[in-house]
């Protein structure tokens, strides 16, 4: 019997962890990419504030310039254009088996998620199944969570003006 070459295993481990490295770090560019389209868009403000971190990004930035003088124009009945221009660079490099959560910094992304306007939740079933495909099936599947929808009190019904407690995390 031949004995395996302990370097050849491990270079196939480091590889291996290499390629799902590079996976897990486009995933999460191509769902950073994609959110804002999928956002409600008002002033563009929400869409404009998706961030990904091995931690829940916290809904708790004001809306600012020059998003603030969208939304005032449109309360004034001018039409006015969102401005869809992300606020945070994916600059952090990720590594299989580190959960991922992607979510929004305004400080109304909880009622923004009941938004009708939001395509988020579609968006996200078909992105799991590029998901169950790139990463070959449950047992090699990241932890990459995305917030979706509103965390709601015991029967109130979603929306806009809902009283949401929170954003509620998908795992993918």
């Amino acid at each position: 019997m031949a004995k395996s070459d302990p370097n050849a295993i491990s270079n196939f481990v480091a590889s291996t962890r290499g390629e799902l490295n590079t996976q897990l770090n486009n995933l999460v560019g191509k769902i950073l990419t994609d959110l804002p389209a999928e956002s409600p868009q008002y002033s563009g403000f929400f869409a404009s504030s998706w961030q990904a971190n091995t931690y829940r990004p916290l809904a708790n930035e004001a809306i600012r310039s020059p998003w603030l003088e969208v939304k005032k124009q449109k309360r004034q009945g001018i039409q006015a254009d969102p401005i869809i221009e992300p606020r945070y660079s994916l600059d952090k490099r990720y590594k299989f088996g580190e959960t991922i959560f992607i979510g929004n910094r305004a400080d109304y992304a909880r009622q923004a998620l009941g938004s009708p306007n939001s395509s988020i939740v579609p968006y996200l079933t078909e992105i799991e199944k590029v998901v169950d495909f790139v990463f070959g099936g449950s047992m090699n599947l990241p932890d990459v969570r995305v917030a979706d929808s509103q965390v709601l009190f015991k029967d109130a019904q979603g929306g806009r003006n809902a009283p949401a407690l929170g954003s509620k995390y998908r795992r993918l």
